[in-house]
């Protein structure tokens, strides 16, 4: 995943932190070694450059972190956790279709 601004990595500790604040946006929970991790690493890179600011996309990996992944009901190698003034609203596993992320992203601006 390549770094910048808009979607970027973060530590479990750091993603406390976003939910206290409220924030509204996406965390995806997956290890770069995962054969899908850099498909949908690329497809938040591209709609994270059309929905910021109103949506804020993390990225925090599961094995450096998997305390986080537990607190976060996160049991496999992939997740999607969309988040609405800090409250979990949806979460994926696997690898969404683009249009159906979009969609998800779009209920999460209403």
């Amino acid at each position: 995943m390549s770094e910048n601004l808009i979607y970027h990595e973060i530590t479990g500790p750091e993603l406390n932190q976003h939910i206290r604040k409220e924030f509204t946006g996406i965390v995806v929970f997956a290890s770069d070694w995962t054969g899908g991790a850099s498909l949908v690493h690329t497809m938040m890179e591209s709609m994270s450059g059309h929905y910021s600011p109103q949506i804020r996309f993390f990225s925090i990996d599961p094995h450096k972190f998997p305390e986080s992944a537990q607190e976060f009901g996160v049991n496999g190698h992939l997740a999607i956790l969309l988040y609405r003034s800090g409250v979990a609203v949806d979460k994926l596993t696997g690898i969404p279709s683009k249009n159906l992320m979009r969609s998800k992203i779009d209920q999460l601006l209403l």
